[in-house]
């Protein structure tokens, strides 16, 4: 998971097709924009847009709306994601970001989805959130995942509030 700005144009054409591929939105201007953003560390992030609809977090939430997926400038390393995930959930994480490129981007935003529930995390969610079961966590449902342009954005705990500026910056592709 190792930062490559070399990346980003090939990263972008990859987009372009995941985005082409989806049916589920219409990609049109004016589309609506989140006003937070979140940050994942890698490979989670990049997970989100490769089949992820649930995220695992150790907070409850009452927010619902659109989200800045972004990157945190760290990933997770090897043996944390391990952890996290265990040996099966870990595999297909793999399997899933496997030629996204973005998976390389730390520091980014990379795209945005949807909240719309969060509740208690039981066994059956596993697969959904790419990661083992603990009944400490909290699941958010996330949808309707939209890829945008990668522009890099510094960081931060916990949800951030997009000003303006960095709203103007997101591009659906």
């Amino acid at each position: 998971f190792d930062y490559n700005p070399e990346v980003i144009p090939e990263a972008l054409s990859d987009r372009i097709k995941f985005a082409n591929a989806l049916e589920s939105f219409p990609l049109t201007k004016g589309e609506e924009k989140p006003k937070k953003a979140l940050f994942w560390k890698q490979p989670y992030g990049t997970a989100m847009f490769c089949g992820k609809r649930y995220e695992s977090r150790t907070w409850r939430t009452n927010f619902r709306g659109l989200i800045l997926v972004c990157t945190s400038l760290k990933p997770y390393e090897f043996k944390r994601v391990l952890e996290v995930s265990g040996y099966e959930q870990y595999r297909r994480i793999n399997c899933a970001i496997e030629g996204d490129k973005t998976r390389n981007l730390h520091g980014f935003a990379i795209g945005v989805v949807n909240m719309v529930d969060c509740f208690p995390m039981k066994a059956e969610h596993e697969n959904e959130a790419f990661v083992k079961y603990d009944p400490d966590l909290f699941i958010w449902k996330m949808e309707n995942p939209r890829p945008i342009k990668p522009f890099v954005l510094k960081g931060q705990m916990g949800f951030m509030n997009l000003t303006p500026e960095i709203i103007a910056m997101i591009e659906y592709i």
